[in-house]
């Protein structure tokens, strides 16, 4: 997809539904106009090695996890009518676990680290 996005193709992006915990049907066209910054954003995109080799800098955001909590139990409640005590429950079980597994990591392949 990056590479045709750049490429100034039509690419279909999935879309998710966080009411569903998962992809839907629906997709969303999109095509690039001429640029010359591109933002490419998500938790894995320095995970993947396709992905980094098409990227000309690479950042990554370091936030503590003390913050994330603060921000995920706020958006939850609004957006998703969920408990604090659900969110934080989630949390401990499997976010920071997969945090620590999977994104943290990724930070050593950045460029820059802020």
């Amino acid at each position: 997809h990056l590479s045709r996005f750049r490429d100034g193709q039509e690419v279909e992006i999935p879309e998710y539904s966080h009411a569903l915990n998962a992809r839907v049907p629906s997709v969303r066209s999109i095509v690039a106009s001429r640029c010359d910054v591109l933002f490419v954003d998500g938790l894995y995109v320095l995970r993947h090695d396709l992905v980094r080799s098409q990227l000309d800098l690479k950042i990554f955001i370091d936030v503590n996890t003390d913050a994330c909590l603060a921000r995920r139990i706020s958006r939850d409640k609004r957006e998703r009518c969920r408990t604090e005590e659900s969110v934080a429950a989630q949390w401990e079980s499997t976010v920071l676990p997969g945090f620590e597994a999977f994104i943290r990591p990724s930070r050593l392949r950045a460029d820059i680290i802020v």
